[in-house]
């Protein structure tokens, strides 16, 4: 896949993402793409650790 049709792609879901109205469970680490499609809360695990935003 050429990096430009990757990059589309990525647009398409994190505009189908944005669209959506329901609730979501996300699981990503790229912090970018999450402020992309509006996360509002976040459960975070990091060596045993768990914070909610």
């Amino acid at each position: 896949m050429t990096s430009e049709r990757r990059i589309d792609s990525i647009s398409a879901v994190e505009a189908g993402l944005r669209a959506y109205d329901e609730a979501l469970i996300v699981v990503s680490h790229d912090e970018t793409f999450l402020e992309s499609i509006g996360i509002e809360g976040r459960l975070e695990l990091a060596g045993g650790v768990r914070r909610v935003d």
